[in-house]
């Protein structure tokens, strides 16, 4: 399967992802993504190492804040990738398999629970 390829800038994020335990790299929006809000599998590329990724595109509003944005909660990060993240201006992604919908979710807990099945099923999509 052929996936969207993009090239993005790595923006500074809020700190959400990884007070949930699922540390993300936020990217800019790039003017040509066109995508429904929700969660997607996906790749990110490190220098030459491309990532399996569970992406988030969509409003924060679990957590009360609006605004669109881009994440990706790269799956088995290596010791040393947050090294090549942190140098990065910009890096390539792919968007490929909608794994569902967006939604509001009543605590953390639960948003919690449901990434890790969206990262598991990131994981088995093929």
């Amino acid at each position: 399967m052929i996936f969207m390829i993009f090239e993005s800038k790595i923006i500074k994020g809020l700190g959400k992802g990884k007070e949930l335990g699922y540390p993300t790299v936020n990217l800019e929006i790039p003017k040509d993504f066109k995508y429904e809000f929700g969660i997607y599998k996906g790749f990110i590329w490190f220098g030459e190492k491309k990532k399996l990724s569970a992406v988030f595109f969509g409003h924060r509003v679990t957590m009360g804040v609006m605004g669109e944005t881009l994440e990706f909660y790269v799956i088995d990060w290596e010791k040393g990738d947050e090294k090549e993240v942190s140098e990065a201006k910009k890096v390539k992604f792919e968007i490929g398999n909608f794994i569902r919908e967006s939604r509001k979710f009543e605590s953390e807990e639960e948003l919690k629970k449901q990434i890790e099945e969206d990262v598991e099923r990131v994981r088995t999509f093929i």
